[in-house]
């Protein structure tokens, strides 16, 4: 056998092989950040509206409530991003304005309360859906939307260290 075909035999395994490492990765690839983030929020509606067993009125009610809240969130997220930005953008100026950058960052303070009052009004009017039984079940959920807000169910692990 001469060296140019051992070459070709060898490219046509390593072909092969690769094909077989996408294919298993197409097949088992991990979820994402952004699309676990995406499946969280609807996975904890769908599982807000069975724990308090809504009907289908009151879900419909919710998941449209569920719906404005996001949009609101996501409108005040990307406001929050640009006085972020505006903030660190001190750092680049020679000489920063003390008094832009304490309003840059009592606006930014705002920004986060409101943010934990939407929130909190969201949450009164899923309550006020509510009948009397379902009520009682409200407590119960409320711990499961706190380890979400707050991000204390899922803890990510200790970045890998440099060795």
């Amino acid at each position: 056998m001469n060296s140019n075909s051992l070459y070709k035999v060898g490219l046509i395994i390593m072909i092969i092989i690769n094909g077989f490492l996408i294919y298993f990765l197409i097949q088992n690839h991990p979820k994402g950040p952004m699309h676990a983030r995406g499946m969280e929020r609807t996975d904890l509606k769908e599982k807000i509206s069975k724990q308090l067993n809504l009907s289908q009125t009151q879900k419909e009610q919710y998941f449209q409530l569920a719906r404005e809240h996001q949009e609101k969130m996501v409108k005040m997220d990307r406001q929050q991003k640009e006085l972020i930005k505006s903030y660190f953008s001190f750092l680049i100026e020679p000489s920063p304005n003390a008094e832009t950058q304490k309003q840059v960052l009592a606006q930014l303070s705002n920004l986060e309360s409101q943010k934990i009052n939407i929130t909190f009004e969201h949450f009164e009017n899923l309550k006020a859906l509510c009948n009397h039984e379902q009520k009682a079940q409200f407590g119960l959920v409320m711990g499961d939307i706190m380890n979400v807000l707050i991000r204390e169910e899922k803890k990510l692990p200790p970045p890998p260290r440099d060795r």
